[in-house]
């Protein structure tokens, strides 16, 4: 009986040898996977970090070309408002002209440029400090 016990024993211990040994074995194959595993998600990481990078860069262009647009506009404006008030200068002469005044005359035929408004106009010296700028 004693005899009969310990070989139980005996074999009861080599069965948890075995499994140690398997339990060891598959930790070990599975430290190797893990780590696997984690370099293909680093891998993983670093496209998405350059895909929201160029996307970052995508968006930062975008905002730059929709500030070029709004800027190229208001220079349309202001060649527009240019343009519209060398045209009001012209008119002004004009009607100076036609209402008869001997002192509009006496101006117009004294001034080298009678087409140039007789005031200061404002956005001609806009325009050509923005031209400086």
């Amino acid at each position: 009986m004693l005899q009969e016990y310990l070989r139980n024993q005996e074999e009861s211990t080599k069965k948890m040898e075995r499994r140690i040994d398997f339990i060891h074995e598959s930790l070990g194959n599975k430290s190797e996977v893990l780590f696997k595993q984690v370099i293909k998600l680093d891998e993983d990481i670093k496209k998405l970090r350059e895909d929201h990078d160029r996307s970052l860069t995508l968006v930062k262009l975008d905002v730059a070309s929709k500030y070029q647009e709004l800027l190229n506009k208001s220079m349309r404006i202001e060649d527009t408002s240019y343009g519209n008030s060398k045209h009001l200068g012209s008119i002004y002469n004009r009607l100076q002209a036609l209402e008869g005044s001997s002192h509009a005359n006496y101006k117009r035929e004294r001034s080298p440029t009678p087409n140039h408004p007789p005031f200061y106009c404002n956005a001609i010296t806009r325009r050509s400090t923005m031209r400086c700028i």
